[in-house]
């Protein structure tokens, strides 16, 4: 992704990230503070199945009472020189985000878009090439566009002289072809306006299959966070906005509607429990640094945080669950919330690249099963050529399994993984072989099994027939540690030593876990630290008892 849009995406994911865990920082009641009518959200580019939605106004943001701050913060981040444009210049910015489309390809599965509304006419040439510098211009549903060309990077359509929409290609289109109509969100976005600086309108029923697990994930990891799992059934809808307020001070509200005055109840008194989870976790995190800060500091830091723990309370009014706060040092409260919500946040960050990662696992191992039944066989380690040398990697034979034809089409097999033609596709590495925690551009930590005995034997393609321990007992493909990732194209894989069997794996998830693909087709996440090296020694030949390589 282009350096310039990195900065504009974080300075709208820190906002949005920091402004909702914010919700510990509430003072009391409300006061009676009567925010001016704004206008009423373009719903223009809000498909009917999309789920959540987020809009800044930078514009208003960097040109009222906590403008200086935030110029300094974009100052020191590069500013215009990085970006290309003045960043106040953007006079909205709406995040749009849909359930998964699974009839896409791999790689553009996930359904977003940002639809930025400038102040004034932009240079739309400029820009274009700014956000999406390896990419050609086209038509996307009527409208000038410059399209990736990589699937997976970021492409842009102009609606206007002052709207541009950034998403993958097919995220354009689902954008473009909009039409009118009822969903939870857009009931949600009718009744809201424009008004706040930030605000989140979110529909939650839609979302809670893909949320129930990363949640019970959570959990599971972090014991305190118990009720997190119940969240999703407690709430239909999650509002929040925030306000400047006159002299530096930050107005914030957040609300959240249940099926039930019952459920609303539930939900207050889980978000009390989180909270203190989050309180005793991070006084945890804080009395392990205390040797490294001043006592004076570690002191004042406990005094705020139980201020802020006690001062925040929920209150329910029929089926609504409400918090509001009046922020009198912004920046600083809000970071107070950040840190005490910090562990629940990425206990639940954490749980959801794990089920991402397992997903992409999954996808893969269906790709070498559906290659083994129809060729009788697993693939081999790589593509050989008359000599035996190995030219490309099993991963680029799997590509017309991944509904990579396309991509596939365009490699030389004859030739190797870094010959002058093949080299330049490294870049195109799909999806499905990016593992959600590692992004070094064209390389893999995902790699088979290969040596004497294993489901990869080098030159030869293995028969499920021949695994004699039982699919469901043999490893296929395993996730190396970061150090020993290699370029998707290049027929290197992961060999396990027979003294250490866990050698070079994992070292991506917290608890020392690594996700392996066993010969059935599920996914398991096992720990190199409690393991038993015998067992896991087992699972990496089709017949335990053969030894490994040296």
């Amino acid at each position: 992704m282009p350096r310039g849009l990195q900065i504009v995406l974080l300075f709208c994911l820190a906002a949005f990230s920091g402004l909702v865990s914010f919700g510990a920082d509430a003072r009391g009641e409300a006061p009676d503070v009567s925010p001016a009518t704004g206008n009423k959200l373009d719903l223009s580019f809000v498909p009917v199945d999309a789920v959540a939605i987020s809009v800044i106004q930078p514009h208003r943001l960097f040109t009222g009472p906590q403008g200086p701050v935030l110029s300094f913060l974009m100052q020191s981040a590069g500013g215009k020189q990085k970006i290309g444009f003045d960043p106040s210049d953007i006079d909205q910015a709406m995040l749009v985000v849909g359930l998964p489309d699974f009839a896409a390809m791999p790689c553009q599965r996930q359904r977003f878009g940002i639809v930025v509304h400038f102040v004034k006419s932009i240079d739309q040439v400029a820009l274009a090439t700014k956000i999406v510098p390896l990419g050609s211009e086209a038509s996307v549903e009527g409208r000038k566009a410059r399209i990736n060309a990589r699937p997976t990077g970021l492409s842009c359509a102009f609606v206007d002289a002052t709207t541009l929409l950034i998403s993958h290609e097919r995220g354009l289109h689902w954008l473009l072809t909009t039409k009118p109509g009822d969903s939870p969100l857009r009931k949600l976005a009718a009744d809201a306006d424009d008004s706040p600086d930030w605000q989140l309108l979110l529909a939650v029923a839609p979302l809670r299959p893909v949320i129930e697990a990363d949640f019970t994930e959570a959990a599971k990891q972090s014991p305190q966070l118990s009720s997190l799992p119940k969240i999703p059934n407690l709430a239909d809808t999650v509002t929040a906005s925030l306000r400047q307020m006159p002299h530096g001070a930050m107005q914030f509200d957040m609300s959240a509607v249940a099926p039930s005055d019952a459920s609303a109840k539930e939900l207050a008194a889980d978000v009390k429990q989180l909270l203190d989870a989050g309180r005793n976790l991070f006084l945890a995190q804080l009395n392990s640094a205390a040797s490294n800060v001043p006592p004076q500091i570690i002191n004042q830091m406990r005094t705020v945080c139980d201020n802020v723990v006690a001062a925040l309370q929920p209150t329910q009014a029929g089926n609504g669950v409400n918090f509001h706060a009046d922020i009198q040092s912004g920046p600083a409260a809000i970071g107070m919330g950040v840190a005490l919500l910090l562990p629940a946040v990425q206990a639940a960050r954490e749980a959801a690249q794990r089920n991402e990662d397992a997903n992409n696992l999954k996808q893969l191992a269906l790709c070498l099963l559906n290659y083994e039944d129809q060729n009788r066989h697993l693939p081999a380690q790589a593509i050989y050529d008359k000599q035996g040398k190995p030219l490309l990697s099993w991963r680029v034979m799997m590509l017309p399994y991944l509904e990579e034809d396309a991509l596939y089409k365009q490699f030389h097999l004859d030739e190797p993984w870094d010959s002058e033609h093949n080299k330049p596709l490294i870049d195109k590495m799909p999806d499905a072989y990016m593992n959600p925690k590692f992004n070094e551009p064209g390389k893999t930590v995902y790699q088979a099994v290969v040596g004497k005995g294993c489901a990869f034997e080098e030159t030869e393609g293995t028969r499920l027939a021949s695994f004699t321990d039982g699919t469901s007992q043999t490893i296929l493909v395993v996730e190396a540690v970061p150090g020993k990732a290699v370029p998707w194209t290049k027929p290197e894989d992961w060999i396990p030593d027979d003294k250490n069997p866990m050698q070079d794996l994992g070292g991506l998830f917290a608890g020392d876990i690594v996700n392996v693909v066993f010969a059935d087709g599920h996914v398991e996440a096992l720990s190199t630290k409690t393991t038993n090296p015998a067992t896991f020694k087992a699972m990496l030949t089709r017949n335990g008892g053969e030894k490994l390589p040296p």
